[in-house]
């Protein structure tokens, strides 16, 4: 004999759960790559070039390579500070512009030595098989004495 359970307390244990749901999903703390202090959108061809940024006091050079933005091959990025220590938190990755292709973290590169001012950092982009001319965002995201500062760059595959 199967077990009956009155309509009303069905109901009553679906909105239970799901008002469970909607306040374990939005009492969870923020990610990390969600919420910063300071952002800028930086205007420099870094697929083609190192760029360098001055924000007062506070320095940093961003370079990418090999040159170009090839799909599914390994990139390498340097950073160079001044003022900012590049032994805290710092966060690497690429997600598109127009087009959610997920976030692509780039890893840290093993360092041979204790350089504050000095990271490297190994990752790749994914093949887009809808836009050949696909536009990637570059996050590159620093903490320094509990501020997050967020520099995003705009590389297009299309001139390559």
């Amino acid at each position: 004999m199967a077990f009956k359970v009155p309509v009303y307390v069905a109901c009553l244990m679906l909105v239970a759960v799901l008002l469970y749901l909607v306040i374990f999903v939005f009492t969870d703390a923020p990610s990390k790559t969600q919420s910063v202090d300071h952002f800028a959108r930086v205007h420099c061809p870094l697929s083609q070039e190192t760029c360098s940024l001055s924000l007062g006091k506070r320095q940093l050079r961003v370079a990418l390579s090999p040159l170009g933005l090839p799909a599914m091959e390994p990139l390498s990025l340097a950073l160079e500070a001044v003022g900012f220590d590049l032994n805290s938190d710092a966060l690497i990755w690429f997600e598109g512009r127009d087009m959610n292709m997920g976030q692509h973290f780039f890893l840290s590169a093993p360092v041979v030595e204790n350089r504050p001012t000095q990271a490297d950092f190994q990752g790749m982009i994914p093949i887009c098989g809808i836009d050949v001319n696909m536009v990637w965002l570059l996050n590159v995201q620093i903490e320094q004495a509990e501020e997050r500062f967020r520099f995003v760059f705009e590389l297009s595959s299309e001139s390559l």
